[in-house]
């Protein structure tokens, strides 16, 4: 089984994929992916995703976790993935659900509105707009929640700055110093 992660972080779905005997590939635009991919050789291409970098029906499944709300064209980047899946791969992708119940009850400070870093919001019915006009099939469409992320919004809302301001919550000075301890 061949598996692409697009925007794989610092390659942990890499490591899982691997383990269960995989052939495995990763796209990163943070070049601190050099350090796991020396350590572990993975193979990553560092930089955005150009998918003439892979031979037309090459993988078994592409993965975009929290990936496709961040890239300048969606549909542009979907029917890249289209053309290195086989015939009969899968595309599994996962992004904020703009209109479900987070963006409702917590409004203008649901932590998803996450700009400049999100560059496009999807509902179910637009992420099924767009993959069907990138050439997918869509079967199976899921809201899952997880309880990391939760635990995120809870803070973001205690965190929220005033308009203008930055994110306290998003500083990478106070991130790496914020634990599950320091809520209890």
């Amino acid at each position: 089984m061949r598996v692409l992660d697009l925007g794989c972080g610092f390659g942990e779905s890499l490591g899982y994929h691997a383990a269960r005997g995989c052939d495995v590939y990763g796209v990163e635009a943070d070049e601190n992916i050099r350090r796991v991919v020396e350590k572990f050789g993975y193979k990553v291409h560092v930089g955005l995703f150009d998918d003439r970098v892979y031979e037309p029906e090459f993988f078994d499944y592409v993965t975009m976790d929290q990936v496709i709300e961040h890239v300048t064209d969606p549909l542009l980047t979907l029917r890249g993935v289209a053309r290195i899946l086989k015939s009969g791969g899968k595309a599994i992708l996962s992004t904020p659900n703009a209109n479900g119940w987070g963006a409702k009850i917590f409004g203008r400070r649901w932590i998803n509105w996450h700009a400049p870093y999100h560059l496009q919001f999807f509902s179910r019915d637009s992420m099924r707009i767009a993959a069907e006009q990138a050439g997918f099939e869509v079967t199976q469409v899921k809201t899952i929640t997880n309880s990391e992320w939760l635990f995120y919004q809870w803070i973001h809302l205690v965190t929220y700055p005033k308009l203008g301001e930055p994110s306290w919550f998003w500083s990478p000075k106070k991130m790496v110093q914020l634990s599950r301890r320091s809520w209890r």
